[in-house]
C-alpha cells in the first residue's frame, strides 16, 4: 500500500475516533464535528493546491 494512501486513511479515520469519544453526547454534536472536519479538510486541500 502506498505511503500517501495509508496517510490518507489515517486522516479519514480521525473523525471516527472523535465520534467514538463523543459517542455518549447528542447526535447534534456528532454532526457538528463532522461539519468542522469537512470544512477543515476542504481548506487544507485548497491551501495545498494553491501553494
Amino acid at each position: 500500500m502506498p505511503q500517501s494512501y495509508q496517510r490518507g486513511m489515517i486522516i479519514i479515520s480521525f473523525p471516527n475516533i472523535g465520534n467514538t469519544i463523543f459517542e455518549q453526547q447528542s447526535l447534534h454534536l456528532e454532526a457538528h464535528l463532522t461539519i468542522v472536519w469537512a470544512i477543515f479538510g476542504y481548506f487544507l486541500l485548497l491551501i495545498y493546491c494553491l501553494s
